[in-house]
């Protein structure tokens, strides 16, 4: 407050990363480019369109937001006292503490059980390394965003209709509010949220599920991308967890239990293990076994309880409807799908009838673990930042369903009736 100008002298010793950073993020940019290429011999000018656009709406985020910055602080677009500047904090001190010596006190991350949020303050500090304490290395992480929407779409569709898409997800926010828009994980990320690094984690999860066989390293990966998810954003346990399970069912299934098989599951198993350093570290630090998060935040969270359901069923059952638990259920849905948005009810109706559908069983089991994520919104909040990454994976799968099955039958039966 006293040098509200910044203008007093202060001399910084630099060590070799933050003196010659800009050697860093010339690599970091090869890097980048590197991922752009197919082969050696041609370069994918789409996929650089992609990038460039994808900073060039970074860019006119930062120009034209209008929302109040700070003169105080280089974390201008930071909500003051909500997650992204407290996880910020949070970094800061891990970090300080490790390059003292005290690793003890740097693992702990501040919070003897953690209340929100595990992973985002070791990712945030791990990447201030590289970045200094700015956001700039969760921002590079989403530039990659647009790259991964084309190539799952590119496993839907045809490569003129997948960048057709890819074009709409950069620069028209025509499915928005089903997530298919990069704006939205831009905003997450700029406002230092951890949804944007965690909803590209689910992603790729399912590029990488999708996209053909599964060798041991891959599934680990997949598992290792669970984690992350999950260490981000705690609800998202019982999407990881159904996912998880179903999937190894399918791998001792289609290896018919073989030792191949067990390999391939033991291996996506290993990958996910450490969401059991959340627990272990909550009793180390706590002394209380808490399995992800204090049970207080999860009961801020907690709006509507099965009893509360139960209730207002039996009251109309009992023609005595209960307007107050009416009204409850209404306005806690009305944060999940209001009445008239019938996009988010076409692409939430056609999750459960896709498993009844002759269509690939990884397509049946990615919809099965998002309907049982969609049904933790009956209780938990299901604002928009809660769960934006559920409606982009469902709204991926409609796009599947309706190129192979929905599209095909409408056109048959114009096409029938012209004749």
């Amino acid at each position: 407050f006293f040098d509200h100008d910044r203008s007093l002298n202060i001399k910084i010793k630099k060590n070799f990363i933050y003196d010659k950073i800009y050697i860093f993020i010339f690599l970091l940019s090869l890097i980048q480019l590197f991922l752009l290429f197919r082969n050696f011999e041609k370069i994918n000018l789409f996929k650089i369109f992609i990038i460039c656009s994808t900073y060039l709406v970074i860019f006119l985020y930062f120009k034209i937001n209008l929302q109040p910055i700070s003169g105080y602080s280089e974390t201008i677009y930071f909500d003051r006292g909500m997650d992204g500047m407290a996880h910020y904090g949070y970094a800061r001190i891990i970090l300080n503490n490790f390059i003292l010596g005290n690793y003890f006190e740097a693992f702990k991350g501040v919070e003897d059980i953690f209340y929100y949020m595990p992973l985002t303050r070791y990712i945030n500090s791990f990447l201030m390394i590289f970045f200094g304490e700015t956001i700039l290395g969760s921002l590079f992480i989403i530039s990659l965003f647009g790259i991964f929407i084309f190539k799952v779409l590119n496993l839907i569709f045809n490569k003129r209709n997948s960048k057709i898409l890819t074009i709409i997800f950069l620069y028209i926010p025509l499915f928005e509010a089903l997530g298919f828009t990069i704006i939205n994980y831009i905003g997450y990320t700029v406002d230092g949220y951890g949804e944007g690094l965690c909803y590209f984690a689910m992603l790729l999860i399912a590029y990488l599920f999708l996209k053909g066989s599964h060798n041991a390293l891959t599934l680990f990966f997949i598992g290792l991308l669970c984690f992350v998810t999950v260490g981000i954003r705690p609800n998202y346990i019982i999407f990881t967890i159904s996912f998880i399970i179903l999937t190894s069912f399918n791998i001792l299934a289609s290896d018919n239990y073989n030792y191949r098989s067990v390999f391939k599951t033991f291996f996506l198993m290993l990958g996910a293990s450490p969401i059991l350093l959340i627990p272990i570290h909550n009793y180390i630090y706590g002394n209380e076994l808490v399995l992800l998060v204090e049970n207080e935040n999860v009961q801020n969270s907690y709006r509507m309880k099965f009893s509360d359901y139960g209730n207002f069923l039996s009251s109309i059952f009992h023609n005595n409807l209960n307007y107050e638990l009416f009204y409850k259920i209404k306005k806690h849905f009305t944060h999940y799908i209001k009445y008239y948005e019938f996009w988010f009810v076409i692409v939430l109706v056609n999750l459960f009838v896709t498993p009844f559908l002759n269509t690939n069983i990884k397509i049946k089991i990615l919809s099965i673990s998002l309907i049982f994520m969609h049904f933790t919104f009956l209780f938990f909040a299901g604002d928009a930042r809660y769960s934006m990454g559920t409606w982009l994976i469902s709204f991926i799968i409609f796009l599947k369903i309706y190129n192979d099955f929905y599209f095909p039958f409408f056109k048959s039966k114009i096409f029938s009736a012209k004749q």
